[in-house]
């Protein structure tokens, strides 16, 4: 089981690559998963743990699941 300071570090670790790899401002994340921006910018400096349901929507909108962005899974694209 992984605590909530290791989930908070993955979630914003995944959610920073992927926003890196797919080229993804926070601004348009935010308008794609209806997550407000200033949340996006404090979940990306761990300064929060997201809700599931905003992290739900976050994954949704960049195209993953949400266990991907807790367990900081590399997605190889084939």
């Amino acid at each position: 089981m992984i605590q909530k300071d290791e989930t908070r570090r993955n979630i914003a670790l995944s959610v920073s690559r992927l926003l890196k790899e797919q080229d993804i401002s926070q601004h348009s994340l935010a308008e794609a998963s209806g997550v407000h921006q200033p949340r996006i910018s404090l979940m990306l400096k761990q300064g929060i743990l997201i809700n599931p349901c905003d992290l739900a929507n976050i994954a949704e909108a960049l195209g993953v699941d949400m266990s991907d962005l807790v367990y900081n899974r590399r997605l190889v694209k084939t």
